[in-house]
């Protein structure tokens, strides 16, 4: 009887969460240290009463279905990067936490916030774009030791952005 009654309650549980998230699109940032943030997009979908997320980014929709929810968390394991998304629930429209990456030589932990409320990736300021930055153009990432990683960046640009 009491094996019936938990799982009783971790479904109710479950329940209570779908309706605690948005079912929409979220705005999210990793917020960096340099001040600048990484901007995608979540969007939250219930498949087979289970919850499931998509990180957007950009024409790139990627599946998540590793979503768990214990109280007011929300721990969301990214299917690759071997990274995931640790989020308290402010409220329907707003969560809060952190990106962890595990690497080999440390764990790398970021704050993160998320908002459903503001949804749009990036908001056009200023009137329309001065420059026209579409095209393959050469770029160099340098991690925190220095060590300087050449690549290629493919840019497109729609719009005033």
């Amino acid at each position: 009887m009491k094996r019936i009654i938990g799982i009783g309650a971790m479904m109710l549980m479950a329940l209570g969460v779908k309706a605690q998230i948005s079912n929409s699109m979220w705005r999210a940032v990793i917020h960096r240290p340099d001040g600048e943030g990484i901007v995608f997009n979540l969007q939250t979908t219930v498949e087979n009463d289970s919850l499931v997320f998509y990180v957007v980014n950009g024409g790139e929709k990627m599946r998540v279905p590793a979503v768990t929810v214990q109280g007011d968390s929300l721990l969301i394991d990214m299917p690759v990067f071997e990274s995931g998304f640790r989020f308290k629930i402010i409220n329907p429209d707003s969560l809060s936490g952190v990106w962890q990456r595990a690497s080999v030589s440390q764990q790398i932990v970021l704050p993160l916030t998320a908002s459903a409320k503001h949804a749009v990736r990036f908001l056009a300021t200023n009137g329309p774009s001065r420059l026209n930055v579409e095209g393959k153009w050469q770029v160099s990432f340098t991690s925190p030791s220095g060590k300087q990683s050449p690549a290629i960046a493919t840019l497109h640009q729609k719009g005033i952005l």
